[in-house]
Parts: structure tokens; sequence; C-alpha cells
């Protein structure tokens, strides 16, 4: 299989939540810290994206995976794993995120940390969880954007 094709398939399963091709893809090394053409949004990135904690919980076990990887997309540079995660009010991905000695909860999006971005209907275990653990006084949401303010939203074309 090609290398667009290996890459290709391991955003997909990520996305989907297919554990089992995801664990396949691990044992033939493939690369997880790359980043897609369109936004460079990585494996971790989609699988928090839509919640896939499962996939998360594997990634994360993973010794080489950069969890802090930004995205590259105009409208939506910046946004982290974490960030995409606490936006979406993806508790079960926020709490496996935090639970890494080498989370960045200082990086930001559009100027608002993960906390910040954290949507104003979350789960209120999930909004403590993030405040006792980034330890970020005062709320500030993302109620205000725009849809093209989003982050980690894919692009139309």
């Amino acid at each position: 299989m090609k290398e667009e094709e290996r890459t290709k398939k391991i955003f997909k399963a990520c996305k989907e939540g297919k554990i089992d091709i995801v664990q396949i893809m691990l044992d033939e090394n493939i690369n997880l810290n790359q980043q897609d053409k369109e936004g460079g949004a990585t494996p971790l990135f989609w699988a928090c994206q839509v919640n896939q904690s499962n996939v998360v919980q594997l990634l994360l076990r993973q010794p080489n995976i950069n969890t802090n990887t930004p995205l590259t997309y105009e409208k939506s540079k910046g946004a982290t794993p974490l960030i995409i995660a606490s936006y979406l009010g993806n508790h079960e991905c926020v709490k496996q995120l935090l639970q890494l000695s080498t989370i960045d909860t200082t990086l930001t999006f559009q100027k608002k940390t993960a906390l910040q971005c954290s949507q104003p209907n979350a789960r209120a275990d999930g909004w403590e969880f993030l405040e006792d653990k980034i330890n970020v006084d005062g709320r500030q949401n993302c109620q205000n954007e725009t849809k093209d303010d989003k982050p980690g939203e894919e692009k139309t074309k």
C-alpha cells in the first residue's frame, strides 16, 4: 500500500472509530504525527473532534505521538486536539488528554485556551475537571463566534 493510501486509511479509521484498523496500522509503524493536506489535522485531532475516545486512548499510549500539533488551516489555525475536544464538549477525550504530562494547556485558538473554548452547555463535571486541571480563573466561551471561527471545521469547496 502506498504511503498516501496508508495516510488516508489512518485518518478515516480514527474518524470512524475503527480501533482494529488503527491497531493494525500502529503495528505497521504508521506515522501518527503526519498532518492532512487540507488543514494539518493529525489522526489524534480527528479522533478528538468526533469523540472517538477509544481511539484517543489507543493513540495516547504510543510513545512518539505529538499531542500538541496545531491545525494549519487558515480559519482554524492553532487549534489543537485538546482545544477541539474542549470546544465540542468531548469530555472523555479531554480527560484522557489532560492525564498526560506532555499536553500543553496554554496553547490558544483565537486567543482562547481550551478551558475558555469549552462550550457553555458542556457537562458540569467536564468543566470542573478542566478548571481544576488547568487552573485558570474566569470563563470565556466561544458561543458568539461565527461558523467560520469554529476550530477544526473542514473546508467546504
